[in-house]
């Protein structure tokens, strides 16, 4: 007869008897009754508290240390290749062999002792100031010193930590007051540095502002004074080039003006030569006539009477003064004419000139023509005055009697004729008839 145990993961079943000793861990096993018995081991974590009182250090003062420990079996290792834990035998067998019949409070008691033990003796070696500066390194001596007996004993330290420092002499007080006052000291040292360098940061940066801002004041009216330079350079510009247009404008305009009246006065000296040129046509015209006068008187004083050659001679002053009068006309509308616009003046020269090329194209013959159109009324002018004459009697320049036969005709006809028959200057006017049908000059009239 028997009957099945079973164990948990965080206990050991350990069966011994007749078939020998067997561990089993998370398991189930059978055992005989009475030729078999079972115990069972925790494996599970214990917290241990380790207090050292009166635990002397390196220099001899007293203190007391309290520490936490975490120990249990060491139930499972990591294997290598599989990379899983699986049972330490040999660990479960040498905790089995110390504590199996051991209850839990003796196994704890037995570790406590174990690690107060490690404490006090490496306090003993460290000052007071070592293990109040630094407590890990104090933490960390323990655990190399306790792992290997803690492991001799199938266990495993898994933690330690100090928790609490203290002593009755006020040793540690003492040295936290000094601490207290250097720290205290390093923090009024780092104030005051750090309120030095802030204050050093903020005048300096015053400073940087204060710099850039003239800077900048600096930049700000140079550029105010430069821009208002260019202003004063472009208004100056602009007048300048005003002022430039301006005299180009006036001097276009002033050469235009004379421009102008250079034109008109070169127009006026063109007109001048055209009057000019028309009196010395009509000079010639009555030099011409006069020399036909001349030639004329010449040709009657061989056969008329003395009169006649007066006669002639009045109409020749008669031609010379109208000719004077007709010149002075024009010369007065020449004159008057000057002030017409340069078109006009332009227009009458050039008429004046045609007239000109007119009379040297037809020459002589249009000249006497126009003369001979003209001498009824200049024969009136002349024989005005001598319409009162109720005879005249024409000397001839020869003795033949042909002549005087002629002279005699032509008393007899002057006496005559009707005043209806003559002309306004008392000419008859078949003398006129006569010379033209015929194609002759004609001779005496008076």
């Amino acid at each position: 007869m028997g009957n099945f145990v079973t164990s948990g993961p965080n206990e050991a079943v350990v069966k011994f008897g007749c078939r020998g000793t067997s561990i089993h861990v998370g398991s189930t096993t059978f055992r005989w009754w009475v030729v078999e018995s079972v115990e069972r081991l925790d494996l599970g974590l214990m917290t241990l508290e380790i207090k050292s009182t009166d635990a002397e250090t390196a220099k001899g003062v007293r203190v007391n240390i309290t520490g936490i420990a975490q120990v249990k079996v060491k139930a499972f290792e990591l294997h290598e290749d599989r990379k899983v834990h699986k049972p330490n035998e040999e660990a479960i067998q040498i905790a089995v062999n110390h504590f199996l019949s051991d209850s839990q409070e003796t196994i704890r008691d037995s570790l406590r002792a174990t690690l107060e033990g490690y404490q006090r003796e490496i306090l003993g070696g460290l000052t007071v100031e070592e293990l109040y500066k630094d407590r890990n390194a104090f933490s960390q001596v323990v655990k190399d010193h306790v792992i290997p007996d803690l492991r001799a004993l199938g266990f495993d330290l898994c933690s330690y930590v100090v928790t609490a420092v203290s002593d009755l002499d006020g040793y540690l007080d003492s040295l936290g007051v000094t601490q207290t006052a250097i720290v205290k000291r390093e923090a009024e040292e780092g104030s005051a540095q750090h309120d030095a360098s802030a204050r050093k940061a903020v005048a300096g940066y015053n400073a940087d502002a204060n710099s850039e801002e003239a800077g900048i004041s600096q930049r700000a009216h140079v550029s105010i004074n430069s821009s208002r330079e260019l202003e004063a350079e472009s208004d100056r510009n602009l007048k300048l080039k005003r002022a430039a247009y301006n005299r180009e404008v006036n001097q276009a305009q002033a050469e235009a003006r004379n421009a102008y009246k250079i034109e008109e006065a070169r127009q006026k000296q063109k007109l001048v030569r055209e009057k000019a040129l028309q009196n010395q046509v009509r000079e010639t015209i009555r030099i011409e006539i006069t020399d036909l006068t001349v030639k004329r008187s010449q040709r009657e004083r061989e056969g008329y009477s003395l009169a006649r050659v007066l006669a002639q001679k009045h109409e020749a002053t008669g031609v010379q003064i109208l000719a004077k009068a007709n010149a002075a006309k024009v010369r007065a509308f020449g004159e008057a004419d000057a002030d017409v616009t340069l078109a006009q003046g332009q227009a009458e020269a050039d008429a004046l000139r045609q007239k000109a090329d007119a009379y040297d194209k037809f020459g002589k013959a249009a000249v006497i023509e126009m003369v001979v159109k003209q001498m009824p009324s200049i024969m009136e002018g002349l024989t005005k005055p001598l319409r009162q004459m109720k005879e005249m009697t024409f000397v001839a320049t020869d003795d033949t009697g042909k002549n005087k036969n002629k002279n005699k005709n032509m008393k007899n006809k002057a006496s005559a004729e009707p005043d209806s028959d003559r002309t306004s200057a008392g000419v008859p006017k078949s003398a006129f008839g006569k010379a033209k049908d015929k194609g002759e000059e004609t001779e005496a009239t008076l």
